[in-house]
């Protein structure tokens, strides 16, 4: 299901990291270690799973014009064996860090 997909999974995403990375890779998903940059933003398929505690690094990706979701949608996808990546699916602002 996440087959010609790649991931880069922050540190403070939930569930941890190695969960995702574990329903990623299973899926048959990429899993990027190392922070995407401006290079990456080119690639079509790279999605970014960050957390609550990721402010400064969804300012950097999203200036990058990276997706950007958060580990709900890779168990969403996973639950539903279908990816749906749009809009509503991405953070595409600062409110997604001051809900409680």
């Amino acid at each position: 299901m996440f087959t010609s997909y790649s991931f880069y999974i922050s540190d403070n995403a939930e569930p941890t990291p190695a969960e995702l990375e574990f329903i990623v890779e299973l899926g048959g998903g990429n899993v990027f270690k190392k922070k995407p940059g401006r290079a990456e933003s080119k690639e079509k398929n790279l999605i970014c799973v960050i957390g609550k505690g990721d402010f400064n690094l969804f300012k950097v990706l999203s200036k990058n014009k990276l997706k950007i979701v958060d580990g709900e949608f890779i168990l969403n996808s996973a639950l539903t064996s279908c990816i749906e990546i749009n809009e509503s699916s991405c953070i595409s602002d600062e409110s997604y860090f001051e809900k409680a």
